[in-house]
């Protein structure tokens, strides 16, 4: 058999050996592409919050504790695998929480709270970490340290977030941990009321249990 390319005659081998070793060679090639693409997409994992999640901010008073609870953060989590599907960093983070979803027993003190948080001009806090994150494996649970920049009431400071991960029912992860602050570190008054008779103090602690999937 032959075929004409730039006016010259060249033979095309049908040899039987020769095309059953193109064939398998390029068979080959094929499977090996299909796997590195798997790999590459399996090696990365991306989660979402689940509901069941909840962020409770605590502080004290000078009559009593008290406490505020949103059951609606916003959160993204990418993680690297290992190759037995373990995560081994947490690549990136991002939460988020509107403050008027924050709700205590005490109508004075979320309005209050929203006014110190400026929640009109600032509607949201949020998290996002500033550099990957190892994944230190302690048995069945997982602990994360990492860094990232948090917003409230429009100021920004780097804080440290310690979690500690479980797997959970229906394929989840789920996430514990708090943070203590202060809220003069971003530029919040500690609010008062009952014309200053009630005056709560300046050190309050996030703790929140997300539920990832």
């Amino acid at each position: 058999m032959y075929q004409k390319i730039k006016d010259k005659r060249v033979k095309i081998s049908k040899n039987p050996k020769t095309m059953k070793i193109r064939f398998l060679f390029s068979a080959f090639l094929t499977v090996l592409a299909l796997n590195y693409s798997v790999s590459f997409v399996s090696a990365q994992s991306r989660l979402v919050v689940q509901p069941g999640s909840t962020v409770t901010v605590k502080g004290t008073s000078n009559v009593h504790d008290w406490e505020m609870t949103s059951t609606s953060p916003s959160s993204s989590a990418e993680f690297k695998l290992l190759p037995n599907g373990k995560p081994e960093t947490l690549q990136a983070l991002n939460f988020r929480l509107k403050k008027n979803t924050l709700k205590s027993d005490k109508d004075g003190l979320d309005r209050r709270a929203l006014e110190a948080l400026e929640a009109s001009k600032n509607p949201e806090i949020s998290f996002v970490t500033a550099t990957p994150a190892q994944v230190k494996q302690n048995g069945e649970k997982m602990l994360i340290e990492t860094q990232g920049r948090l917003n409230i009431a429009g100021v920004t400071k780097l804080v440290n977030v310690v979690a500690e991960c479980t797997n959970g029912s229906d394929n989840t992860l789920v996430c514990t941990g708090e943070t203590k602050l202060k809220m003069t570190d971003f530029n919040i008054t500690p609010p008062t009321m009952m014309l200053g008779a009630l005056r709560t103090g300046n050190d309050v602690t996030i703790s929140y249990t997300i539920i990832y999937k």
